[in-house]
């Protein structure tokens, strides 16, 4: 998986500290804001667009999942 991905996206950093999420990776194609929120200290990334947060606060149950088999290997 690794050697692929390397082939299309940035180098990952060695320590998720020195995580830098470049510009192109924070928009949607429509020009949305797709990270919303992101805390180095407790490491945690939010990926969703604003519409999408609209419709969970409108909804009363959410159903969540950690697909941590795709995160890099110094998330787990």
């Amino acid at each position: 998986m690794y050697n692929h991905r390397a082939k299309r996206y940035p180098k990952l950093p060695s320590h998720r500290q020195d995580l830098q999420i470049p510009a192109a990776f924070r928009t949607t194609k429509a020009g949305d804001d797709f990270l919303l929120w992101q805390s180095a200290s407790r490491h945690i990334l939010v990926f969703a667009t604003g519409s999408n947060i609209r419709l969970l606060a409108a909804m009363r149950t959410w159903g969540m999942d950690g697909t941590f088999k795709v995160v890099p290997q110094w998330y787990n």
